[in-house]
């Protein structure tokens, strides 16, 4: 069936007009995501030496974005879910089930990498064959238009190619329904079809299209859950939230002129130490004839560039040969840019130079504070998100208890700062009797809620054994086995009437 597209808010307008907007996407994606894998753009070079000066130049480029991607994303981590079915410290635990079942710890990692490198991320929950399923798009082939009020998605669109059909799928999400239209591809370039500069709605067709019994067209292959259908009194849904990065930026975008800054100074560097490694040789005074023969001398097959090689100069020929550039000063320079993008960047500078790995303490825990920070704002940011992706999940598993009161959902965090085990065994010793054990547990030793409650059932288990250890021992008259043995090198005081170790009976 061929697709309209003139008719506004219809399913082929939409279709265009997503289209057109993930041209746009992409082609600014594809520029962050090159730099996150270490391919930032390269300088004009001379065609005539094109490949080796390419060569040349990559070997000067140093990742320093996946660095800058990797503080924050290893930091932004999910340890359970708050529901109003449980609601307590510890969170619902069937609820974060569920969401480790879909795969959760995977495809929201995915979502954050995908904001923090590429602006935005997208998740999208649905049904397949019975199963619950998560996934996490590339915004590079997939995009939606969001209400600005709310933050809820309108339409979402989803462009790939299908290897097995050999054609290019567009998958059109739209309130209550899901759509798809086809074109054939015999040619496999990627699997992210290439765009045109405008959408062809005569290359698509909306894909198997029907007949009810009363002979009026349906559609295409459209998709009607019934989850996402118009339900107590709420508006059909789309099953796609977006995850945006702040401001709506990559997370190095905003240093891009201080990562470019540094990679030209290490090029510069290269540069000079590659040009000084063949040092420049001048001959003075040597004669330009032979003075027997009357015949141009050819000081190339005389003066021959071997270390086996002797030469045989008159004594008044004085030798000139280039000295070297110091390189620190650019060593120098570069260092201090590196500082100055760790900076403004928030990125801790021992991760970005472990040679200062080995400052104090106290630098490294005001570093870390500012990276901290950024984490925590990320998190709040995407609290919103993420809860929507959980009553999406809970409304596509039939759970409407959980997802009855959207305001009872919240997301727990773990913590954005990880402090060294020996910070948090002074925390735990410094809040004894103040805090409660199940908060040091998660806020202090940063265990996840599951992980928590075991460990506060093995902890009352061991106040029982430790119980009936010293009952036992009491009824047998012995030394209590729970009570800390006397430190190494000293011995229990005697008692009235006992020997002293090493003493001997005689006086």
């Amino acid at each position: 069936m061929p697709i309209e597209t003139s008719v506004v808010g219809s399913d082929g307008w939409w279709l265009a007009r997503l289209y057109n907007q993930l041209r746009q996407q992409r082609r600014e994606c594809e520029k962050l995501w090159e730099r996150y894998e270490g391919n930032p753009p390269l300088p004009v070079v001379n065609k005539n030496q094109a490949e080796a000066t390419r060569w040349f130049i990559t070997l000067t480029r140093t990742n320093f974005e996946r660095l800058i991607v990797a503080a924050v994303l290893s930091r932004l981590k999910i340890r359970g879910i708050r529901t109003a079915a449980d609601d307590d410290e510890g969170g619902d635990a069937e609820a974060y089930a569920l969401w480790k079942g879909t795969g959760g710890k995977n495809w929201s990692r995915e979502a954050h990498k995908y904001a923090l490198t590429m602006r935005k991320g997208y998740v999208v929950v649905g049904m397949v064959d019975g199963q619950l399923l998560v996934t996490a798009e590339d915004p590079r082939q997939f995009t939606a238009v969001t209400d600005p009020a709310t933050g809820e998605v309108v339409a979402a669109l989803k462009l790939y190619y299908d290897d097995v059909e050999q054609q290019d799928v567009a998958v059109l999400f739209l309130p209550g329904r899901v759509r798809r239209a086809t074109k054939p591809r015999t040619v496999a370039v990627s699997a992210m079809p290439p765009l045109a500069k405008r959408f062809q709605a005569a290359n698509f067709n909306w894909s198997v299209d029907w007949l009810d019994d009363a002979g009026n067209l349906v559609g295409g292959e459209e998709e009607r859950p019934d989850w996402l259908q118009e339900r107590d009194g709420k508006p059909a849904r789309v099953p796609v939230v977006v995850v945006e990065n702040e401001d709506g930026l990559a997370e190095f975008e905003p240093f891009i002129p201080a990562l470019d800054r540094i990679n030209k100074q290490i090029l510069d560097r290269m540069t000079i130490a590659t040009i000084q490694a063949f040092k420049q040789r001048a001959m003075k005074g040597l004669p330009q004839k032979d003075p027997k023969t009357g015949e141009a001398i050819n000081y190339d097959d005389v003066f021959a560039s071997d270390p086996g090689a002797i030469w045989n100069v008159p004594a008044s020929v004085e030798i000139w040969e280039s000295g070297q550039v110091d390189l620190q000063p650019i060593l120098l320079a570069i260092r201090d840019d590196i500082r100055d993008l760790a900076a403004v960047s928030g990125t801790p500078l021992y991760t970005i130079t472990p040679d200062l790995a080995n400052g104090s303490a106290e630098g490294a825990s005001l570093q870390r504070e500012t990276l901290t920070f950024k984490v925590e704002h990320r998190q709040d940011k995407w609290e919103r998100s993420h809860e929507t992706i959980a009553e999406l999940i809970f409304l596509t598993a039939g759970d409407d208890a959980r997802a009855a009161d959207r305001t009872k959902i919240e997301v727990l965090w773990a913590p954005g700062d990880r402090p060294s085990m020996s910070e948090r065994a002074n925390a735990i010793a410094q809040t004894k009797g103040v805090v409660p054990r199940y908060i040091q547990l998660t806020e202090i030793w940063g265990f996840d809620p599951a992980t928590a409650d075991r460990a506060m059932s093995m902890l009352q288990q061991d106040a029982k054994l430790d119980m009936a250890q010293a009952a036992a021992a009491q009824a047998l008259g012995q030394p209590d086995p729970t009570k800390a043995a006397p430190g190494k090198g000293s011995a229990p005081r005697p008692q009235s009437g006992e020997l002293s170790p090493g003493q001997s009976g005689k006086q």
